[in-house]
């Protein structure tokens, strides 16, 4: 098979003895490359050696980007005039042969065709698209790919003339979220501890007191006797301290119905009090008694009617016992130690009286009586704090108590079934929460890693110290892209208990 550049280096072909037939014969025939068809057929005529020797590279290249004709050297004359031409005219005289094109040759032709039409099909392609992007543009939506390594669905932001920006997803398939955030609400219960206990002194939940009180109550009232008698008003001086009975007597053997009198008094010190003569009447000084020692007395005045004084009766001094007594009896039924529930007692009066006594001189006296109580208690703050330790051994493991919603009980109690033995009830409530930690966190965010969004959200709403429901990852427009593989990816966020 000759190739185009063999065609053009190779020298003139001389004749031989096939082509002095193909002279001899007259006649001309076109050479077939194993073909029935001829392809493409070009003219070229051979030039003497001399001639070929002198072709440029230029030109040989421009050879090249002709199309090419195969031809041989043949003789165009007669066999007649052979006698009289020259050998080299006759060569350089060679008739043009056509020879089909080799079947590479048409495959690459149609190769050629083939690429042609897909250029084609690019070119119409590229020109729809630039007319929608130059649409797009003339309303104002710019279309900015996301470059995201991410595997997930291919997003494109639009961004309007208002500056909002709308996310779209392209339908490519689902692939892995970036960074979520996933919330709920932690998981709470309520609990109740068990309210009954025993209380006695010894050997029960709570410790119970026995004890004993007693206390003295008085009441003072105004005497209501009226006195009406001789009097006369003595005057005392004490030279020295004194603390004793005083008898004073007059003339004639005269004393005071209404002594002897106790008397405290200091060196120097004087005062007056009121005698009621046995005999009457009764002059000045007729008590004088400079001598007596430590006390000295005297009367300057003679007697006189008293009508003003009055004196204790029976009925005063009744009834300042009684008033006395009422109030020993109320303080004896409230009574109870500091910081004690009294849950039995009983109260008895155990003596009393009125001073000063019935038929003695005063304008007032004073009612008095004492009582004894006997009781058995205990200590509220000992029946809260078995009730808070009952409940704290209800709070499971990761859990913790709500602030402020597990505070102190009121107890209540039942009368003794015995001497010593009865029943405190305090029974105390809280709310639990569950605590996430930094190390539960990591539980969840491995647990949901590489999940879709509707698996993803079963398993967080399933998972322990969450309240079933709760459940919210953002963001969640995508239901079907996959969470990040890495629990690095996923940030966990229980919401506060208030």
């Amino acid at each position: 098979m000759l190739r185009e550049e063999d065609l053009l280096t190779q020298p003139p072909h001389s004749p031989d003895a096939s082509d002095a037939s193909h002279r001899a014969g007259g006649e001309r025939h076109p050479v077939h490359g194993g073909s029935s068809h001829v392809a493409h057929t070009s003219t070229v005529t051979q030039e003497p050696e001399k001639a070929t020797s002198r072709v440029s590279q230029r030109e040989r290249m421009a050879a090249l980007s002709r199309p090419i004709v195969l031809s041989r050297a043949v003789a165009t004359e007669a066999p007649s005039h052979s006698s009289r031409m020259p050998r080299q005219r006759a060569a350089s005289m060679a008739r043009p042969v056509t020879a089909p094109l080799p079947p590479h040759n048409r495959r690459r032709h149609l190769d050629g065709m083939t690429l042609l039409s897909a250029l084609l099909v690019v070119a119409l392609l590229l020109t729809s698209a630039g007319i929608a992007y130059a649409f797009l543009a003339q309303h104002g939506v710019v279309i900015l790919p996301s470059l995201s390594r991410s595997s997930g669905p291919a997003t494109h932001a639009a961004t309007a003339p208002g500056g909002q920006r709308y996310q779209g997803t392209a339908t490519t398939p689902a692939g892995k979220a970036g960074t979520v955030t996933v919330t709920f609400t932690p998981a709470t219960r309520a609990f109740t501890s068990s309210g009954a206990m025993t209380a006695c002194p010894s050997g029960c939940d709570v410790t119970a007191t026995v004890g004993s009180t007693q206390r003295t109550l008085t009441t003072t009232i105004t005497a209501t006797g009226q006195l009406s008698y001789y009097a006369v008003d003595l005057q005392l001086t004490a030279p020295a301290n004194y603390d004793g009975l005083l008898a004073p007597a007059g003339k004639g053997s005269n004393s005071c119905v209404n002594g002897p009198f106790h008397l405290t008094m200091s060196a120097g010190q004087s005062r007056w009090i009121q005698c009621q003569p046995a005999n009457l009447p009764v002059a000045p000084d007729d008590f004088y008694a400079q001598t007596y020692t430590p006390i000295t007395y005297q009367n300057p005045k003679g007697s006189y009617l008293d009508t003003g004084s009055h004196f204790v009766t029976a009925t005063d001094c009744a009834h300042a016992i009684s008033a006395a007594s009422g109030q020993a009896q109320s303080w004896g039924q409230s009574y109870a130690p500091a910081k004690q529930q009294v849950v039995a007692r009983t109260a008895q009066l155990n003596g009393s009286w009125c001073t000063p006594d019935i038929s003695h001189a005063a304008t007032t006296l004073t009612g008095n009586a004492t009582i004894t109580v006997s009781y058995e208690s205990f200590a509220p703050p000992d029946a809260s704090a078995l009730a808070s330790q009952r409940l704290n051994t209800l709070l499971p493991s990761g859990y913790a108590w709500k602030q402020g919603s597990a505070g102190a009980c009121t107890p209540t109690w039942s009368t003794p079934t015995n001497s010593t033995t009865f029943t405190v009830t305090c029974s105390m409530s809280g709310l639990a929460v569950a605590q996430w930690t930094t190390t539960t966190k990591a539980q969840l965010a491995a647990a949901l890693a590489g999940h879709t969004l509707p698996d993803a959200l079963a398993a967080c709403n399933a998972f322990a110290g969450v309240q079933p429901g709760s459940c919210h990852i953002s963001p969640s427009d995508n239901p079907a892209a996959a969470l990040p593989t890495s629990a690095s990816g996923i940030s966990i966020a229980p919401a506060a208990i208030h």
